[in-house]
């Protein structure tokens, strides 16, 4: 996947998730913060065992061919926040 590709791709998908005004607060989020994708996915499962792992992809119904969604959806059970 080209850059191009993938802004828009990833553009795409914060507008379904987020709609398009929520969108732009993340973005401007991410850039007032100089948020660290890479710090913040060593950080992310910090804590947690593989089978705490197990229990919450279990718990969200989660399969090889469902997307896990966010990741407080992920942490509540799939439940929206």
């Amino acid at each position: 996947m080209s850059e191009t590709q993938l802004r828009a791709e990833g553009m795409r998908l914060l507008r379904e998730g987020l709609g398009l005004v929520d969108s732009e607060a993340f973005i401007n989020l991410i850039l007032k913060d100089h948020f660290d994708y890479t710090e913040w996915q060593e950080s992310l499962w910090e804590g947690k065992s593989i089978q705490d792992l197990g229990r919450m992809a279990k718990k969200r119904g989660c399969s090889p061919n469902k997307p896990l969604g966010s990741e407080s959806e992920f942490l509540n059970g799939g439940q929206n926040m």
